[in-house]
């Protein structure tokens, strides 16, 4: 018997899914995830709602192919939440660098540790694994459908493009209205088994599928049911779906050297590579060799001025210009928060961002071969 569910889905026109049309779309997804769905991914050979949550995290705004590169040595530094929570906030982030959003490691830190002070063991129940940060109710769902076979919606990007698509004949639109609706449709989906083949086929098809441009429509099993493929393409796209850079941003950055130590700063929690150390951002109201004698006491050596290198975010694009000297060796004054000077050795501990790291490389001063990242 079908569950019936506090808030039921609606289609375009104002009338709840008709029941047997949403256990037929569910039972499609269901066959089409067990004949052509993912089932490889290092994530997939697990049910531990742990290891399921760390690749949840990880895959928030990050493409599957380059969390694969990350989640196995991941999973080895950090093998049980008890680890994750023992662990220093630093050494998370180190092996979180690249991956961006680094807001997701340090919630996976926090959490981590609420949960070994619980002394409950990882929660498996909604109403917990929801309150806790960087777990949101798609999230929370994703985890206890994977790893507990248990029937809860999720909403991911993917999704969400899926499920406008099929029921609204468009991209979705970005506000909360659009959002509550879109969340009784995912509800209205649900089968009562296969919760998590069923899971795994909705995000199987948006991410393989239903592209967001040229979808294989051709090959998809929702098809006859789709009302994208009978929309005129001029009211295909969602008003605001487009994701875009915003622009473009310079970054000026100070690679200062003294008595054979690199000068780092901690950046702040918000913004770009929030919590990683990096080599010291100059102020964009600042040149570059008045901030030297103002701040770094320098030793009257000639400033380097690197050749500038372009890297993509997600949303904004970064010009770098690393300006390079050697300092006195009493210049203690940077001594203070959040500037601190580090060893070679001490270096391979730090938390960089993979370009701050690969330029760090170029000149000889990781341990890490150029290419690395």
């Amino acid at each position: 018997m079908r569950r019936t569910n506090p808030e039921r889905a609606v289609a375009t026109d104002g009338q709840p899914v008709p029941v047997r049309l949403a256990r037929d779309l569910a039972s499609r997804i269901i066959t089409w995830q067990k004949r052509y769905g993912r089932h490889n991914l290092p994530w997939q050979k697990t049910r531990d709602p742990y290891r399921i949550w760390i690749s949840e995290i990880m895959l928030q705004q990050t493409q599957v192919e380059i969390v694969k590169t990350y989640y196995e040595s991941f999973l080895n530094r950090f093998p049980t939440v008890s680890h994750l929570a023992r662990a220093r906030r630093k050494t998370v982030l180190r092996h979180f660098a690249g991956l961006g959003y680094y807001a997701r490691a340090r919630n996976l830190h926090e959490t981590a540790r609420r949960i070994v002070q619980s002394g409950k063991g990882f929660p498996t129940d909604y109403a917990t694994l929801v309150k806790l940060p960087g777990i949101g109710p798609s999230t929370a769902g994703a985890i206890l459908s994977l790893s507990c076979n248990e029937p809860h919606p999720i909403l991911d990007g993917n999704v969400r493009r899926l499920l406008a698509r099929l029921h609204l004949g468009r991209d979705p639109e970005r506000n909360a209205r659009e959002t509550a609706r879109l969340w009784a449709l995912a509800r209205e989906l649900l089968p009562t088994r296969n919760a998590a083949v069923y899971t795994q086929g909705v995000m199987d098809l948006g991410a393989l599928l239903c592209h967001p441009r040229n979808p294989a429509c051709n090959r998809c099993p929702l098809t006859k049911d789709c009302r994208y493929r009978s929309t005129p393409d001029v009211r295909r796209a969602g008003p605001g779906t487009a994701r875009t850079r915003s622009g473009s941003r310079r970054m000026r950055l100070l690679l200062l050297r003294r008595s054979g130590r690199l000068l780092l700063e901690r950046r702040p929690p918000d913004g770009i590579w929030g919590d990683l150390s990096c080599l010291p951002e100059i102020p964009p109201d600042e040149s570059p060799c008045h901030w030297y004698r103002r701040l770094a006491a320098p030793a009257g050596g000639r400033v380097v001025r690197h050749p500038p290198w372009r890297h993509p975010l997600t949303h904004l694009e970064l010009s770098i210009e690393v300006y390079e000297m050697d300092a006195k060796d009493d210049a203690e004054q940077l001594l203070v928060q959040p500037t601190h000077w580090v060893t070679g050795r001490q270096l391979r501990g730090e938390p960089l961002p993979r370009p701050i790291q690969r330029f760090l490389a170029t000149r000889g001063l990781t341990g890490l071969p150029p290419g690395q990242g």
